[in-house]
Parts: C-alpha cells; structure tokens; sequence
C-alpha cells in the first residue's frame, strides 16, 4: 500500500491538458440523466426565461414526489388508474424525447447518406454539397440585410478594391462611423 501511495505522489498519472475553469469547451453536454433538463432550458428565452425553464424542470420531480398524495384512488392496478398511468407514460416518452433531441442538438450528423446538421434546439438542416446548411422558411433563422443606397455603393467599392488586389492592406482606410441601429457590411480586412 505504500508503494501505490508513494508512486501516486512521485509520479502521478496523467489524464490530459489541464483544464482551463475560464473557458467553456466548444459543444460540451451533461450527462445522459440531466440532458432532457438541459435541452429543457434551451427553449426558454427572454428576461424571465431562466427563472421559467428552471421551474419548468423543477415540474417532473415535484409531481413525482407529489404524485402518491394527489392520487389517492384505493385500486392499484394500471388498468383502473388510467390518468395516472398517461400521466406516467407522457413524463417517460417527453424526457426519452428531450434526452434524445438534447444529444444531437449542436451537432452534424450523416443519415443514409445525407448530411443533416442540428441546431442548438435540435431543429434539423441538410447540408448542401458547398457544406452550407440549407436553411427552412423560417424568418428568424436568416433575414435579409438591407443597406441604405450610400452604405451599399461604400460596400460594393470595398468589395471590387478587395477583388483587385487582395494582398493590399487597407487597414489604414478611415470609414465613416454608422449611426446606431444601422447594419455594417462585414469587411474580411479589418
């Protein structure tokens, strides 16, 4: 016992990197059993939207240790309990759900021979050919940007200067500050 003691101080065994507790890591997840509370909270958004999905996921458990007081009916087999039985069936079947969207959620997966890609609330997207996720109808997912006409000549000019020669630095080009609330076209040189 000494030894293994003595061998653990001298030359302890080495698991990795050290972790860096001021950096989260790309895509990480918790573990399976807290994964549909997880996916859970990703749906609530806003001001109030922590304090709501945190008290969303406190329901199941409330209700299950609240359960044998608000079900006081004297049969105990299944099939004369049919309330508490759906109740059961639908809190097993939703957390299966959210466990299983909360794994894939964030990530790329390839399905008989297609490449689907899920976004943070497990909404999937198939990837075309050029690796770009082809995006759904939904107007929060991608609006279009509307320049006013001197912003737009000003980004049309950056872009030609930028096509005719690239390997210009044009970091010493002052440009305009843009009001607030205006859309800035995005320049690769800054």
């Amino acid at each position: 016992m000494g030894l293994l003691i003595t061998l653990s101080v001298v030359a302890p065994w080495e698991i990795g990197e050290p972790v860096n507790p001021l950096e989260t890591p790309e895509g990480i997840k918790p573990e399976w059993y807290f994964l549909p509370s997880y996916q859970l909270l990703k749906y609530f958004t806003g001001g109030w939207g922590k304090i709501v999905g945190i008290f969303a996921s406190m329901i199941p458990f409330v209700l299950l240790f609240l359960w044998p007081f608000i079900d006081r009916s004297k049969p105990r087999h299944p099939r004369h309990r049919p309330i508490a039985v759906s109740v059961g069936v639908l809190g097993i079947v939703l957390a299966l759900l959210l466990g299983v969207i909360g794994h894939v959620s964030e990530s790329r997966r390839t399905i008989f021979g297609v490449t689907i890609e899920f976004d943070l609330l497990g909404l999937p997207s198939i990837v075309q050919a050029d690796s770009e996720p082809a995006h759904s109808s939904s107007p929060e997912q991608e609006a279009p940007v509307v320049l006013p006409k001197s912003d737009q000549a000003e980004a049309e000019h950056d872009l030609d200067v930028q096509q005719e020669s690239p390997s210009e630095d044009h970091s010493d080009v002052e440009r305009p500050q843009q009001p607030a609330g205006q859309v800035q076209p995005n320049n690769p040189s800054d």
